[in-house]
């Protein structure tokens, strides 16, 4: 996938996000920071540490959110999530079903990134306008 193609699938991703606040994970009553306007990254600051189930194509697998770094600038916030998991079943590029106990079935597009010893990491940047 060539840059410009990532950055549009970014952009479309994010007017998609800002378009759907009905939809169950982004109204979670349990995580104040995830609102009827939708996610915010303080949300996902708050779940730091936390397992996801991802569906992959060689069957399921857990990814830890490792680090969580978001802010705000001229209405638009931004939240750049690296998830970690194992290196023997490493994910190509691309969008995955993530499922977490609190926020649901979420679609996330993630790019991997360096590997360290038996860890893989991956990188999630969201954008909300608003």
């Amino acid at each position: 996938m060539q840059r410009r193609d990532f950055i549009r699938d970014l952009a479309v991703g994010a007017v998609a996000l800002a378009a759907v606040p009905s939809v169950k994970w982004l109204s979670s009553p349990r995580l104040p920071a995830v609102g009827p306007e939708g996610w915010s990254g303080a949300a996902f600051a708050h779940l730091r540490g936390a397992s996801f189930r991802v569906a992959g194509p060689d069957g399921p697998q857990r990814l830890t959110l490792d680090d969580v770094r978001h802010q705000r600038s001229q209405g638009i916030e931004t939240a750049s999530l690296r998830f970690r998991g194992a290196t023997g079943r490493q994910l190509a590029e691309g969008s995955y079903d993530f499922v977490h106990p609190e926020l649901g079935r979420l679609s996330v597009f993630v790019v991997p990134g360096t590997k360290s010893g038996h860890d893989c990491f991956y990188r999630a940047t969201f954008n909300r306008f608003g």
